[in-house]
């Protein structure tokens, strides 16, 4: 696998450098301030509305010649619970409240990741991984807030992490989950001939 252009990863998420770490690229990491917030009810499409808020806040503050010569990715995750969107928690009665409603059920998690690169091409996509949490009891649920593990997830859970042995059954990309589907970024960069195999 060759790159042929500079990644930045626009996001403070260390689990998704962790990945692209995992993926061998050479890439470096800007963050820009971003309120991601969105008027959209329908998930698939209000994930992607945050993503581009952060795509347009990296172009803005990137300068010129990084945005020509770079090829720039921002993502975003969320989970989905008959079609609620569960966000980061605030505290741990938000992250039991999630808990609780994620117990015994199956549900969504959407990354939409968007990509910019040299001469304004771009690639956009959001992909989805259903998720089955198996019944969790009161007590449960308080010895996994004990660890901290809930704090700055979507759905207030690390499926890379204790939370992973609470999952019944997984179908789709399981880096998805953690916050970047590996498979469909490498599909994406070759593309947008970021990489070449």
């Amino acid at each position: 696998m060759q790159q042929l252009k500079p990644i930045i990863l626009a996001s403070a998420s260390p689990r998704r450098k962790d990945l692209l770490q995992q993926m061998g690229l050479d890439f470096s990491v800007k963050v820009f301030p971003v309120n991601e917030q969105s008027l959209e009810t329908d998930p698939e499409k209000k994930v992607m509305a945050i993503v581009k808020q952060k795509m347009d806040a990296a172009i803005k503050h990137l300068a010129k010649e990084s945005v020509e010569k770079s090829c720039i990715l921002c993502a975003d995750t969320i989970v989905v619970v008959n079609n609620n969107v569960l966000g980061k928690a605030r505290n741990k009665d938000e992250a039991k409240d999630m808990l609780q409603k994620l117990s015994g059920k199956e549900h969504k998690v959407m990354t939409a990741f968007y990509m910019h690169c040299h001469n304004d091409k771009v690639y956009q996509e959001v992909v989805i991984t259903e998720v089955e949490f198996m019944s969790l009891t009161e007590t449960m649920i308080d010895q996994y807030l004990c660890h901290d593990e809930y704090k700055d997830k979507a759905g207030s859970y690390a499926i890379q992490g204790m939370a992973g042995s609470y999952i019944k059954e997984i179908k789709g990309s399981y880096s998805n989950v953690i916050g970047l589907p590996q498979v469909h970024v490498l599909k994406a960069f070759e593309v947008l001939n970021v990489l070449k195999f």
